[in-house]
């Protein structure tokens, strides 16, 4: 028995069919479960050239490679029938999915990608199942009286992707390392009936959606058996980094609008020179008027979305950015200008201040951000075009705030008409 087919992997001795033959169901979000995989089997297959030119040593370098993916395929990666795990929320209600999962996957978090091309060239997408790296989980809760779920979908980039200590910062196009979008998911059974009739929400729920990754710079962390915690050492010192450092920020805006960057890398010690390149770029890429070149632009085309300002998922937690509202048609104008009002950079030393177990501390980054905090929005299908079912008191309620502000206008309205018909007389009797 297989759940699916993970992909085909291409050696030198030939081709191998990765089989998921072990899975188990981890959660269940939106009406539809999500398994983890659990064990992948690589089958060979013997082509009509068979195993010519094939010799020993190049079968066990074969052999090694099939078991390093298998592990790889089995650490954390999940997959789902009829949901695409690669998007959130948001992006699945504007883009519902047409042929299959393939057709609409955010390539950016398909783990197997690379796997799935000869298939997909082959035409046999119907046995495409797109793999996903991270962390899925789902819990019940109740809230007055009422069932809660709330899911955490973490997906992580396949972009930059690295074991700690041998991925990081980012790369010549903006992707940086260990970049994850996580998601929480609220699912309510307050209305009866359907919301939206599609599969890709069957009913209430909101979404909200934070990024995080390794800090947008150029710089390297080579492993040393002889220190715990090797030294940082920048790559770059200049001028050569803004323009990636630019596309990934650009990249940012261009999807959520405004953008809020947490740094939490240390101030002081081997990891300050990191933290300071980082200020450093971003004062550089934000001058009095900055406006992202045609050039730019056609440069970000060719990535999707790259990775986010913060630490990998090895680094502690170093530098998470949370997002702001999603503006739809921001880039409508061609031409994006990033100012200070759409990114702003927070500088908190959380080990510093945070140390000892003082992690009440983090309300001095709070209240630092309080205002990008009140502005920040969450995405909620509740009152799409297409509502229905909704309960009576929700209707009448929406329908007295209509009539208050009507109200309101009407008289604003009549106000500013009186005042008109003031000005009139007052000019009739300056003439007369």
């Amino acid at each position: 028995r297989a759940y699916g087919i993970a992909g085909v992997l291409r050696l030198k001795s030939g081709p191998y069919l990765l089989l998921i033959i072990e899975a188990t169901v981890v959660a269940k979000i939106q009406g539809n479960y999500v398994y983890e995989v659990k064990k992948v089997e690589a089958l060979p297959v013997l082509e009509k050239k068979g195993m010519r030119g094939v010799d020993e040593k190049m079968v066990k370098a074969d052999k090694a490679m099939v078991a390093a993916v298998e592990n790889e395929l089995t650490n954390g990666v999940y997959f789902s029938y009829k949901m695409d795990l690669t998007r959130n929320l948001q992006r699945r209600m504007q883009h519902p999915r047409a042929e299959g999962l393939w057709s609409v996957v955010d390539s950016r978090f398909l783990w197997n990608g690379f796997i799935l091309k000869e298939l997909i060239d082959r035409q046999h997408k119907g046995w495409v199942l797109p793999l996903v790296c991270g962390y899925f989980t789902a819990r019940d809760t109740i809230v007055k009286e009422k069932t809660v779920r709330i899911s955490m979908l973490s997906r992580r980039s396949s972009r930059r992707a690295g074991a700690r200590y041998h991925a990081r910062g980012m790369d010549e196009k903006g992707n940086v390392a260990n970049y994850v979008e996580t998601e929480m998911i609220v699912e309510t059974e307050f209305f009866q009936g359907t919301i939206r009739k599609s599969n890709t929400c069957p009913h209430p729920c909101t979404s909200f959606v934070i990024v995080r990754g390794s800090p947008p710079v150029f710089f390297e962390q080579k492993p040393d058996p002889k220190q715990y915690k090797p030294k940082l050492n920048l790559r770059r010192r200049t001028n050569p980094s803004l323009a990636p450092f630019r596309a990934h920020f650009v990249s940012l805006v261009r999807q959520f609008g405004k953008v809020s960057i947490v740094n939490l890398v240390e101030k002081k010690g081997s990891e300050a020179v990191v933290g300071q390149m980082y200020e450093k770029l971003f004062e550089n890429m934000m001058p009095a008027e900055d406006v992202v070149s045609a050039a730019e632009r056609d440069h970000q085309s060719s990535i999707t979305l790259p990775g986010a300002a913060g630490g990998g998922g090895g680094e502690g937690r170093k530098g998470v950015t949370t997002m702001r509202r999603y503006k739809p048609g921001l880039l409508s104008r061609g031409v994006l200008a990033i100012s200070r009002d759409d990114v702003h950079f927070y500088w908190f030393d959380f080990h510093t201040e945070c140390k000892k177990m003082r992690f009440d501390r983090i309300s001095l980054l709070l209240d630092q951000a309080k205002e990008d905090i009140d502005e920040m929005r969450f995405f909620s299908n509740l009152f799409l075009d297409d509502v229905r079912a909704v309960p009576e008191e929700v209707i009448e309620q929406l329908r007295e705030e209509r009539e208050e502000r009507g109200g309101e206008e009407g008289e604003s309205e009549r106000g500013t008409e009186k005042e008109k018909e003031k000005e009139k007389e007052e000019e009739k009797e300056r003439e007369g």
